[in-house]
């Protein structure tokens, strides 16, 4: 968060149009360090929805000043998407609700550059100009090089491509003492499946 949100001061943020879910997401994150997400065992189209919340979640941190919170949330992105790959639907609502240069921005283009189908394209409805001709030019880009885009995408190889604390020269969120206290390494912790036979 911002330094003068903190310390002896007391502001106080409103928050009248948020959706209570981001903020459990943040006070969750805030205590645990862990992006918690749907249980494991749920049906893959539900991931469209997890990740829908997960943007919201992106765009609250945002507005917050969190980068730390905006790079957990990314890095759950990408598992997310990673797994089931319904990421790129949201294309319009990322480009709607983040700003010019927002990382997650690259990420969506990386996505579609790296792993997408004509068939992504299909459903205009899913996206605006502006995400249009950021993908047009990054594919130019992939035609004139074309040996700079095989092997391992660079959303998995290295997330913090993705990451704010890379342009301002700081160690990532999974790197700071409350990680390591934490024991969390990960952006992403899916809680275990109930076993159909325990008792509920």
């Amino acid at each position: 968060m911002k330094k003068k949100w903190t310390g002896d001061n007391n502001y106080i943020l409103k928050l009248p149009d948020d959706k209570p879910e981001n903020i459990k997401v943040y006070v969750a994150w805030l205590y645990s360090n862990r992006i918690f997400t749907k249980p494991e065992g749920e049906v893959s189209k539900e991931s469209s929805v997890e990740v829908d919340g997960l943007i919201d979640a992106y765009v609250f941190g945002d507005k917050i000043q969190d980068s730390d919170f905006k790079d957990a949330i990314i890095d759950a992105i990408i598992e997310v998407s990673e797994e089931d790959g319904w990421c790129y639907i949201n294309a319009r609502k990322i480009w709607e609700y983040t700003p010019p240069g927002a990382l997650i921005r690259r990420y969506m283009v990386d996505t579609f550059v790296w792993e997408g189908s004509e068939k992504w394209l299909e459903k205009v409805s899913y996206f605006n100009q502006d995400f249009l001709i950021e993908l047009g030019r990054a594919l130019y880009k992939r035609i004139a090089s074309p040996k700079d885009y095989t092997g391992v995408t660079p959303f998995v190889r290295d997330s913090c491509l993705y990451h704010e604390h890379t342009s301002k020269g700081e160690p990532c969120y999974k790197a700071s003492t409350r990680t390591i206290q934490c024991q969390a390494v990960m952006a992403v912790e899916k809680p275990k499946a109930h076993n159909k036979s325990s008792p509920q």
